[in-house]
């Protein structure tokens, strides 16, 4: 393997293999939407704006050399995985055409020739293999050239997988020209790329101090990926006698944490912060953070060894809570409504303290501190503005394993005294809500999401789920269409100052209502029959508003007092005992 080579002598090797080991990184790269453009967009472009008669060049790969002719591809996995996806969907489209051989630049190719050079040789193993997870889908979809689209685990890597083949076949076909295709093959064929290979019982150690430079020269890696190039190397600098088992450890470890990470809503660096804040003494970034805590230690192996024990346990973890914060009543999906940025840490230390290793246990003891958690919060959001909602993240930090009635006792104390002596939670936020003022925020949605919640149970009747209140206001956040009952600009009538100021916005005249009623309602009467029929809805908060209307044929200051207070009632038996 020469040090600066070509794609297209790399691949024809003879009886070569590569392969993209299971603690890398899974297939990431994505196809550009809703105008943003994507690495795989990007690949093509610089393919379709290379001048003619000069050398692409595909940058740098760093190869280990495992057994026989076998190399894991240590860097650069996601540039060659494109590649070969390219080649497949090339491959398919020249064989839809009838193009078995063909002339670029003076030079011969055949069609089978590159199926055999990029995908599976005549005689051999096939040319690449991505991760082993993704292996079944992608054999079948890349290196079969097959059509069969389904994806099968949910994996995102094998969404994007099918994503940049559907990228590049669309792109492909016609009206694409037979001599662009062949440019695009003749580019990618003969691009420059620069090889480091590596072997023997030194290749863990070049290739740490390979990452660990890439590191300090901020190469647009993540932060998880920073970190685990750190530790490899850290372990071979303070434990050199055992590195090689321990990095091999490290290694199975992280191959955990990719496979979770490929289950995850959230972002890999964001749970390393979370998981960082909650269990690391620093307020420093993740990365620094975790360096002071090494420093620190004595047996830095050991350390290493326990600390990312614990990390894929997090990661682990947040499988889990995400699966669970769509439930109904979700003490953790309330939470994360509220403030998912500086509540995490403490749910995912709650986790950790109150599971088997595996799973989460002891769910009652959970759900008990994040219901306190949650009216902190709640009460904070209306009297605040979430103004230091951040001291949750002192908390976590100071719970321990053995602490959950101490941190219950501060979390109640807490929920009634706020975090300052002087704040009066109780009595600003009855006020907020009492007062006729202006009402129009954005976390009145969460306190309507509950009221209707609330209604559904006292009606006995299924509750509406975070999922479900996510389909029907299109946010995850419950940032829904507030609905004002008697319109804000009005064709019926002309409002006083006076109820502008203090009614017009006030809660007990705004309800939770889709897009589509709430565009066909206008600037009409609510006691207009057409308009006060669109309340005789499946929402019970709509139904109550429907009878008023029915009965009082308006809807003036005293409905709107009428329905504030009653919400009003609702707020002090829920966040205000």
């Amino acid at each position: 393997m020469d040090n600066q080579t070509t794609i297209g002598r790399l691949f024809g090797e003879d009886m070569i293999t590569f392969l993209i080991p299971s603690y890398q990184r899974a297939y990431s790269w994505r196809v550009g939407k809703e105008g943003r453009i994507g690495q795989v967009d990007m690949y093509l472009n610089d393919i379709i704006d290379q001048p003619n008669n000069s050398n692409y060049f595909l940058g740098h790969y760093l190869f280990e050399k495992t057994q026989g002719n076998r190399y894991e591809l240590i860097d650069g996995q996601q540039r060659l995985t494109t590649t070969v996806i390219f080649m497949s969907c090339l491959v398919k489209e020249l064989r839809k055409r009838g193009i078995e051989r063909f002339e670029y630049n003076n030079m011969q190719y055949a069609t089978e020739q590159i199926y055999e050079r990029y995908l599976q040789p005549r005689y051999g193993s096939q040319k690449f293999e991505t991760v082993s997870d993704d292996a079944s889908f992608f054999n079948r979809l890349i290196v079969e050239c097959g059509n069969d689209y389904k994806v099968e685990t949910g994996r995102r890597s094998e969404r994007r997988i099918r994503e940049a083949a559907m990228f590049f076949e669309e792109k492909m076909a016609a009206p694409t020209e037979n001599q662009t295709l062949f440019k695009w093959f003749y580019v990618i064929d003969n691009a420059i790329i620069t090889t480091f290979l590596l072997s023997g019982e030194s290749a863990k150690l070049t290739a740490t101090q390979i990452f660990a430079f890439q590191n300090d020269r901020g190469l647009g890696l993540t932060t998880l990926e920073k970190l685990k190039a750190f530790l490899m190397h850290q372990i071979y600098r303070n434990n050199a006698t055992n590195a090689l088992s321990n990095i091999r450890s490290l290694e199975a470890k992280f191959a955990l944490i990719y496979n979770y990470i490929e289950r995850l809503e959230t972002k890999e660096d964001t749970v390393l912060g979370y998981h960082c804040s909650a269990f690391l003494s620093s307020y420093d970034s993740p990365l620094d953070a975790i360096k002071e805590s090494l420093q620190r230690s004595n047996d830095k192996a050991q350390w290493i060894n326990n600390f990312v024990s614990e990390l894929c346990r997090s990661y682990s973890l947040m499988c889990e809570i995400e699966s669970t914060w769509h439930l109904f009543n979700c003490p953790i999906s309330d939470v994360c409504i509220l403030d998912k940025a500086n509540s995490m840490p403490l749910v995912l230390k709650l986790c950790h303290y109150n599971s088997n290793g595996t799973e989460v246990r002891n769910i009652s003891a959970i759900d008990n501190a994040l219901k306190l958690v949650e009216k902190i919060l709640f009460k904070m959001t209306y009297t605040l503005g979430g103004y230091r909602t951040n001291n949750l993240i002192s908390i976590a930090k100071n719970y321990k394993s053995d602490g959950y009635d101490n941190l219950i006792a501060d979390l109640t104390d807490k929920c009634h005294h706020g975090f300052k002596w002087y704040w009066n939670f109780n009595g600003d936020c009855l006020r907020y809500f009492t007062a006729n003022k202006y009402h129009y925020r954005r976390e009145l949605r969460y306190v309507l999401y509950k009221y209707e919640n609330h209604l559904r149970a006292k009606a006995r009747q299924p509750l509406l789920s975070p999922d479900e209140c996510t389909n029907v206001f299109r946010d995850v956040s419950v940032s829904n269409t507030l609905d004002h009952i008697t319109p804000q600009e009005p064709d019926f009538i002309e409002y006083s100052e006076g109820f502008r100021s203090d009614y017009l916005n006030n809660i007990g005249n705004l309800s939770l209502l889709t897009w589509g009623n709430n565009s066909a309602k206008k600037n009409h009467n609510p006691a207009n029959p057409n308009v006060m029929e669109m309340y005789n809805s499946v929402f019970y908060s709509h139904k109550e508003i429907y009878e008023t209307l029915k009965a009082e044929k308006q809807w003036n200051e005293p409905q709107i007092v009428e329905r504030r207070d009653r919400i009003v009632a609702f707020i002090k038996d829920n966040w205000l005992n």
